[in-house]
């Protein structure tokens, strides 16, 4: 990720208005883009509908089949996403960048399979709409494949076309939404329509993202499934991120299940609408600090960690001692400077959704408990910054003890909060989140406590492995699929050579002619 911050940091160095908004722009489509979109609409169209007097059922409908298809596929996507983002670092770092794009293409299909299954079991035995159920899904697996290519963007440095196609993403989804919502079509038809909107922004940002980073790599190779050996090399960092997603959202799954908070629509969705949609605008809170973090924690920190790299392979004592003490600093000032900086915005946005939303049609209770949901999305998003620090010295084993503390903090206490009442909905995550920041702040503590230890000593290289089958399998599938494109290359040749023959002969006999 580091990358996106050079770049991003690039725009912010100009000292005009211009280059200023630009970097803001773009920091905030390349980190939280994909999540804004889900929001906005879920928010947006949802009040538009509120407000038109649109029956509780369609906009139940429409807002479960938003939120399904944001929560799952994040989910499933994020252990991979992880996997991937580690393959891509070091195809970059060994200058085996051909491997990046085949990867995309392999990982997509993977992850198609992987994600498709669920969904389509999910869907198949619905009794809702045959359309919707179509629309459902098709959105489903789209915002998928949209959380499963962002790793990518980390790779390539034309921010302005993501940012470009984040913003006609959003326009091509916008315009058919106004004029469904203006119509007068039935109102399961009206939904259908809307679900399809979102849809075809969707896949026109998917899209917008894969061409910029078709053009980015041109060079490519046949490694397409060669990221799978990935999972067997670091398991830790699939589960690791996998705990974490799930925790993220396990609160939610606690109140769709307690019969007091839960909702449910058309015998498929089961949800509990006011804290989702609590839950959403806390998540809103939270964007400033993932903008903070990549353009200004992984950048100074990234410059402080390789210059203690550089020491430690060829300086002398004093020169890595200068070097560490410049790393611990520049560790510690910008988690101060995020932290600091995330308490101003939160408290910001939260006085601006309670003063704003009550004036959409944003219900009471939702206001009252939306700001413990805020904080506790503020301490969590704490916890993740600064445990993805402690994955440069390789911390995998401390982290997924922290995720997993946290996913059992927050099902706990929000399970005990729900027992005790509305008063308390919201703490769960306030307690998992404040547990996880503390723990991860020790961690972060003694890692940098021990760094010479961790750097020389711990991390030991291992020793080459014996071919295995799931070797043989992996290389078996880059093997297949390198011959089915030769075998297309060999009919689209043949076909050109018989084409041309053709040709040949039909000008050969107008002459005789």
């Amino acid at each position: 990720m580091a990358g996106i911050g050079f770049e991003l940091k690039k725009l912010f160095r100009k000292r005009n208005i211009t280059g200023m908004l630009a970097g803001l722009i773009h920091s905030v489509f390349v980190t939280a883009g994909h999540m804004l979109l889900m929001m906005a609409f879920l928010v947006a169209i949802q009040v538009y509908l509120l407000n038109k007097g649109t029956g509780q059922f369609e906009r139940e409908l429409f807002s479960s089949a938003i939120l399904y298809s944001f929560i799952f596929p994040f989910i499933l996507t994020s252990g991979v996403n992880m996997i991937l983002s580690r393959y891509i670092a070091d195809s970059l770092y060994t200058g085996n960048a051909d491997r990046i794009l085949p990867s995309m293409y392999g990982s997509m299909a993977v992850m198609i399979l992987f994600t498709g299954i669920p969904g389509a079991l999910f869907y198949i035995f619905s009794p809702v709409d045959l359309w919707f159920r179509l629309a459902a899904f098709i959105l489903y697996m789209e915002v998928g494949i949209l959380f499963h290519i962002t790793v990518y963007v980390s790779a390539i440095k034309k921010y302005d076309r993501i940012t470009f196609s984040y913003i006609f993403g959003v326009m091509a989804a916008a315009v058919p939404s106004y004029f469904i919502l203006e119509s007068d079509m039935p109102p399961m038809m009206m939904v259908t329509g809307l679900v399809l909107s979102v849809a075809a922004g969707v896949l026109i940002i998917i899209c917008g993202i894969v061409y910029g980073i078709r053009k980015y790599f041109s060079l490519v190779s046949n490694n397409y499934f060669d990221f799978l050996l990935y999972f067997k090399k670091y398991p830790q960092l699939y589960f690791l991120n996998t705990i974490y997603a799930v925790g993220l959202f396990v609160h939610n799954f606690v109140f769709w299940a307690y019969p007091a908070t839960r909702d449910s629509v058309a015998q498929t969705y089961v949800f509990s609408s006011d804290y989702d949609m609590a839950s959403f605008l806390g998540m809103l809170t939270v964007i400033p600090a993932m903008v903070v973090f990549v353009v200004r924690m992984e950048t100074s920190f990234y410059l402080r960690y390789k210059a203690y790299l550089d020491a430690t392979n060829g300086g002398t004592g004093e020169d890595i001692a200068v070097a560490r003490h410049n790393l611990i600093r520049s560790v510690w000032q910008e988690t101060a400077y995020m932290i600091e900086v995330q308490v101003i915005a939160s408290l910001i946005m939260i006085a601006l959704i309670q003063n704003i939303m009550p004036g959409l049609g944003i219900s009471k209770p939702i206001l009252d408990f939306f700001p413990f949901v805020a904080y506790g999305f503020y301490f969590t998003v704490m916890m993740n910054m600064i445990g993805t620090i402690l994955l440069y010295f390789v911390r995998q084993r401390e982290l997924i003890k922290v995720y997993a503390l946290f996913f059992l903090a927050n099902a706990v206490f929000t399970i005990v909060s729900v027992y005790l009442g509305e008063a308390f909905y919201g703490i769960g995550i306030i307690m998992a989140g404040m547990a996880g920041f503390a723990v991860v702040i020790v961690r972060l503590r003694d890692t940098m406590k021990q760094l010479d230890y961790i750097i020389f000593c711990s991390i030991v290289l291992e020793p080459e492995e014996k071919r295995t089958a799931f070797d043989r399998f992996t290389a078996g599938l880059d093997a297949k699929t390198d011959r089915v494109k030769d075998n297309n290359r060999k009919k689209i040749k043949k076909k050109d050579i018989n084409e041309k023959n053709i040709s040949a002969k039909t000008t050969e006999s107008g002459h005789k002619l």
